[in-house]
C-alpha cells in the first residue's frame, strides 16, 4: 500500500472506531454511542411512520419563530444527532473510493465542512445559565469521527512519482 493511501485509510478506520464510542455524553452519566444513536433514530422514524402516507397527504403547518441564537442551537443539535449517519456515510464512500484507487479528498472536505458548520453553530448557540453549552454534550466518538476528516483530506507525497 502506498504512503498516499495510508492516511486516508487511517481516517476511515477512525470513523468506524468512533461509531462505537460515545457521541453524546450527558455529564458522564448517560452516554450514547454512534451506533446506539443510529438505532434509536431508526426506531423513532419507524414509530413515527416516516414514509407512511396514512394522512392522505394532508399535513398541518405550524409556524415557529426562532431568534438567531436559538436557530443556531437547533441546527447544532440536529447536526450532533445526525452526525453518526453523516460520518458513517463519509467513511463508506471514502472506503469505496480508496478501493477504486481514487482520492477521498472531496469527501474529506465535505466531512470537514460539516464539522466546521457544527462548530460555528454551536459557538453561536446560547448557553444555559452561562455554564452549559452544546459542547458539553459532545462525546469522544464525535470528536474522533469529526477530526478524522483531516486524514481523509490529507495527501502524502508518493516517493515513486
Amino acid at each position: 500500500m502506498s504512503a498516499n493511501k495510508q492516511l486516508p485509510w487511517l481516517g476511515v478506520a477512525l470513523i468506524v472506531t468512533s461509531l462505537f464510542l460515545p457521541y453524546v455524553s450527558v455529564m458522564g452519566i448517560m452516554e450514547f454511542s454512534g451506533l446506539e444513536m443510529m438505532q434509536t433514530i431508526g426506531d423513532l422514524m419507524n414509530e413515527m411512520g416516516l414514509g407512511d402516507e396514512s394522512d392522505g397527504g394532508i399535513a398541518e403547518q405550524t409556524e415557529i419563530s426562532l431568534s438567531g441564537d436559538e436557530l443556531a442551537l437547533g441546527i447544532a443539535a440536529l447536526m450532533l444527532i445526525f452526525s453518526p449517519f453523516v460520518f458513517a456515510l463519509s467513511g463508506l464512500i471514502s472506503a469505496i473510493l480508496l478501493m477504486a484507487n481514487k482520492s477521498p479528498r472531496i469527501i474529506g472536505g465535505l466531512h470537514l465542512a460539516f464539522v466546521l458548520i457544527f462548530v460555528l453553530c454551536a459557538a453561536l448557540a446560547p448557553t444555559a445559565l452561562e455554564v452549559i453549552s452544546i459542547f458539553d454534550f459532545i462525546g469522544t466518538g464525535f470528536g474522533l469521527g469529526a477530526f478524522s476528516s483531516v486524514l481523509l483530506f490529507m495527501r502524502t507525497p508518493d516517493p515513486y512519482d
